[in-house]
C-alpha cells in the first residue's frame, strides 16, 4: 500500500476546530435567546408593574440590557435606572407589594433555561 493512501487524522485538532465552531455557534444563540427574552422581559415588567404611576419616570426606568464586556460571558441584567425603585422592592411594610424585578426574575428564568436545554440538546 503505498502512502498516498493512508489517512492520518489528529483527532486533538478535529477535537478543537469542532468545539471551537460549536462555542461560537452556541455563544450566537445564547446572544439571539438573552436578545430575545431582554425585550420581552423589560416589556412585562413596565406592563405588569403593579403602581399607579404619579410621573411615570419609574416605570420608563425598568429597563433591561445585555453585557458582552467579558468574552466568556454573556449578563442579562434588568432593573430601575432611578434609585428609588429600591424601595418598592425592598422596603419591609409594603412587603413587596409593588416588586417587580423579582417577581419578573421568578417568572422568566424557567422558560429561559428550558430554551437553553434545548440549545443544548440540539448541537
Amino acid at each position: 500500500m503505498a502512502k498516498s493512501d493512508v489517512w492520518l487524522i489528529d483527532i486533538y485538532d478535529v477535537t478543537q476546530e469542532w468545539m471551537g465552531q460549536t462555542e461560537k455557534l452556541m455563544r450566537q444563540r445564547i446572544l439571539a435567546l438573552m436578545e430575545k427574552y431582554r425585550a420581552e422581559i423589560e416589556s412585562y415588567m413596565k406592563r405588569v408593574a403593579g403602581w399607579t404611576d404619579r410621573t411615570g419616570d419609574l416605570r420608563q426606568s425598568l429597563a433591561a440590557e445585555i453585557d458582552l464586556t467579558t468574552p466568556n460571558q454573556i449578563t442579562l441584567f434588568f432593573g430601575y435606572s432611578l434609585h428609588y425603585g429600591l424601595y418598592l422592592e425592598f422596603r419591609p411594610d409594603l412587603m413587596g407589594r409593588f416588586a417587580i424585578v423579582n417577581p419578573t426574575y421568578d417568572f422568566f428564568v424557567p422558560k429561559f433555561l428550558d430554551e437553553v436545554t434545548n440549545l443544548l440538546n440540539d448541537l
